[in-house]
């Protein structure tokens, strides 16, 4: 994963791609994560989104080649920050996904 940028508009359009699906970590200082998520087809607009929201101050984004791949390194990051963010439910499979959590072997 790349960043700990400033979660503003600037930042999410020089490093986030539009269009592609991505996993990506939110927090109020860098390196100190609070929020984990995806998005399965833009996750440049999902960033944005939590950019207006205003509750995070950074980020850190990484792409992936379609939803599945997304959804399953949101999976690992969910578990492996699990008792610091603060997301606690466990992250959606994608449309079309047949694969569990690889970490707890979630199917829903």
């Amino acid at each position: 994963m790349s960043g700990w940028w400033s979660l503003g508009d600037r930042a999410v359009r020089a490093h986030a791609r539009e269009g592609w699906p991505g996993v990506y970590i939110l927090g109020n200082s860098q390196g100190f994560p609070r929020y984990v998520g995806r998005s399965d087809d833009d996750v440049r607009s999902r960033l944005l989104a939590h950019a207006r929201a205003g509750e995070y101050r950074f980020f850190v984004v990484e792409h992936k080649r379609d939803s599945t791949e997304a959804f399953l390194r949101e999976c690992g990051l969910y578990h492996y920050f699990r008792n610091q963010i603060d997301n606690k439910i466990h992250p959606q499979r994608p449309a079309r996904c047949g694969d569990n959590c690889p970490r707890c072997s979630y199917y829903h």
